[in-house]
């Protein structure tokens, strides 16, 4: 692929994920009203292809994710939309990290898979082969683990062999502080930050997941919906 000045990079991938949101939005309007109201933003130090804070912001590497095609860009997006649905960092409580992250890559990815554009074909395509920057990508994802929790997935691989220890990377992220330390799960697809939400942030991903159910029911339930969110949403919904 002949190189691109930087800038000229930052704006094809700004453009071509514009695009992917407003496909999102009318395909799928749960996953494009929740991406809709997050801040995507270029890392161009992200040691892979992206990360998200499960609230305000995606990043992405410009200079992995141009490496990619459409629909596989479009499964990073919904990946990283799926760790707000499910509120991944919240939900580890004590849990190994190393273990959790995997855990819910397995549940995340192969809910993404299930979003499809009509009744058969896929409308996002899963990352899987070797890429310039960062080498050989192999994301999580086994049919073993279909239709299980991230909490379900997780005990099993506990029960699975020991993994060697996670590889420590640190990442420089805009509007993120200093450096962070995480652990490199191996999943192919992103890092994980290690702080969680207050409850503050909480509450306001309760209230932005709740609009979304509300763009959902009024575009005629189109598209697709995580399985136990309208009972979440519903069931903190105020009383009448």
């Amino acid at each position: 692929m002949k190189p691109l000045a930087q800038d000229d990079l930052a704006r094809t991938e700004a453009r071509r994920l514009a695009a992917l949101r407003m496909e999102m939005l009318d395909c799928h309007p749960f996953w494009g009203h929740l991406l809709l109201h997050v801040q995507l933003v270029p890392a161009p130090n992200l040691p892979t292809f992206a990360a998200t804070d499960c609230l305000r912001r995606i990043w992405y590497n410009p200079n992995f994710t141009r490496h990619l095609d459409i629909r596989q860009l479009g499964f990073v997006l919904a990946h990283e939309i799926g760790h707000h649905v499910f509120e991944s960092l919240g939900r580890r409580q004590g849990r190994d990290p190393y273990l959790w992250n995997c855990a819910t890559d397995y549940a995340i990815n192969r809910l993404v898979l299930t979003l499809a554009r009509g009744r058969s074909s896929g409308l996002y395509e899963l990352p899987d082969g070797t890429y310039p920057g960062i080498g050989k990508v192999k994301a999580l994802f086994d049919h073993r683990f279909d239709a299980m929790t991230a909490e379900q997935i997780y005990e099993l691989l506990q029960q699975d062999a020991p993994r060697a220890p996670p590889t420590r990377l640190t990442v420089h992220l805009p509007d993120a502080g200093d450096g962070q330390s995480v652990a490199d799960h191996h999943g192919g697809i992103d890092v994980h930050l290690p702080e969680g939400l207050s409850e503050a942030e909480r509450g306001a991903l309760l209230d932005r997941l709740t609009a979304a159910v509300a763009a959902y029911r009024g575009e005629s339930r189109r598209g697709n919906l995580p399985a136990g969110v309208e009972r979440l949403v519903d069931g903190f919904a105020p009383a009448k």
